[in-house]
């Protein structure tokens, strides 16, 4: 008996030092000193830590909240390069070891820091994903995935707009401004194009004339046109949108982009 407990023994320690895995894992995470836990998300290889509390009721049917804004790997990996402008916020990699099982997508682990070297962190499954959680997280994802597309576009259309192009999305607005500045000799300074619609107002600045390769230019013709820079917009819904402050903003462009139909067409 007691050399069938002895086996008994060895083989349960076999058996759960196989259903570890240690690997090396890219991580997300505020400050986390050793011995402290965290709930962490796992996804595309992957963590992405949080206090426990902060994923409640986010994860992951919270039907409150739209797919766009649902937390992914996606969403987290996104803001990884603002994040770490935040002092404190680790994203280096670890040798990780994940107990009992092999980590999967869109599944929740307790971790915590060892302070050693290897393993550096230490995790335990806290929740595996059901298929229609599975089937959640793929579809906010996409929807994440199409929205930043949407938002990238709608950015670049914006900032690039010029009075020319436009008239040929919305028709001819009611246009001011755009006069050469008196005493500005030879240079072609001009005050701020003011170009008004019902639905929105435009504020574009002057930048010069410029050709296909981005080059200087005096003499309009086909191949040299004048260039302009999207200051400002202004709609009924979202209000102001200013490049000044929102300093390439994709979402806020998104938004905006939205309340002018005429343009959202073009940014799809």
């Amino acid at each position: 008996m007691k050399r069938i407990a002895l086996f008994a023994s060895i083989f349960l320690i076999l058996f759960l030092a196989g259903c570890s895995k240690v690997q090396t894992t890219v991580l997300l995470a505020d400050k986390w000193e050793t011995g402290q836990h965290r709930t962490c998300l796992y996804g595309h290889k992957n963590l992405y830590c949080l206090e426990p509390e902060e994923f409640e009721g986010l994860l992951p049917l919270s039907k409150s909240i739209p797919d766009e804004r649902r937390i992914t790997p996606y969403l987290m990996e996104s803001e990884r390069a603002k994040a770490l402008e935040h002092p404190g916020t680790d994203g280096g990699s670890y040798e990780t070891k994940f107990t009992w099982h092999t980590p999967m997508d869109f599944s929740l682990w307790d971790c915590y820091k060892t302070g050693v070297g290897s393993p550096a962190i230490d995790c335990n499954l806290k929740r595996k994903p059901t298929k229609q959680e599975t089937a959640v997280f793929i579809k906010a994802e996409k929807e994440q995935m199409e929205h930043t597309r949407l938002a990238e576009n709608a950015y670049h259309l914006i900032s690039r707009l010029t009075p020319t192009t436009l008239a040929e999305a919305c028709g001819q607005g009611e246009q001011t401004g755009g006069q050469k500045t008196k005493g500005s000799g030879e240079n072609d300074l001009r005050d701020e194009t003011f170009i008004h619609y019902p639905f929105a107002e435009f504020q574009l600045q002057y930048l010069g004339m410029y050709d296909a390769s981005g080059h200087s230019c005096a003499v309009a013709s086909a191949s040299c046109v004048p260039s302009y820079l999207t200051t400002a917009i202004i709609t009924p819904h979202s209000g102001l949108w200013d490049l000044d402050s929102q300093v390439k903003n994709d979402d806020a462009a998104f938004d905006t982009v939205q309340d002018i139909p005429c343009l959202a067409n073009k940014g799809k």
